[in-house]
């Protein structure tokens, strides 16, 4: 990552670039998957969790969430889930929150996925506990700070967890 010499903010936007870098090439590289060792996902929890842009943390969902649709053992799930779960519980960034919604979404939303994880580590409850906070601090933001297209991106995931914790509850 870029050099710190005193300028903490080019080096939280060298940060931005790379991992946006990261997650274009986890994106379209189906053979780089394979690769991702895990000192490559503690660096992606590490975005995850100490970035202070929110463009990184949701860069860092978004790698975790496309990691984790591809086969991986339920020990790595567990380690993800549990990361993309303490951003909803901590993140007050209503694009960095939505985006794990997202990841866990993809994540969770298919078939053959691992429920026990899922299950254990209690998503449903923490998407029905996320909700109602995400609804109303991205309300807050509302036009205030937000783009109109993150905006409606975020309506989007709120309707599409609504609709992912309705189908969950009937499985």
């Amino acid at each position: 990552f870029a050099q710190n010499n005193g300028d903490s903010n080019n080096s939280e936007n060298g940060t931005v670039g790379i991992s946006g870098a990261m997650l274009a090439i986890i994106k379209t590289r189906n053979s780089v998957l394979s690769t991702i060792g895990e000192a490559d996902l503690t660096l992606i929890m590490k975005l995850l969790h100490t970035a202070q842009m929110e463009e990184v943390r949701q860069n860092a969902s978004t790698m975790l969430g496309v990691l984790c649709t591809q086969p991986h053992s339920k020990e790595v799930n567990a380690m993800v889930c549990a990361a993309l779960v303490r951003v909803l519980n901590n993140d007050e960034s209503p694009l960095a929150v939505g985006e794990a919604l997202c990841a866990l979404m993809d994540i969770y939303g298919g078939e053959d996925v691992h429920d026990d994880v899922f299950l254990a580590q209690g998503v449903l409850s923490e998407f029905q506990k996320t909700l109602p906070t995400f609804r109303r601090r991205m309300k807050e933001s509302g036009t205030k700070s937000l783009a109109e297209e993150d905006l409606y991106q975020l309506r989007e995931t709120a309707l599409n967890a609504s609709r992912f914790i309705k189908y969950k509850q009937e499985q």
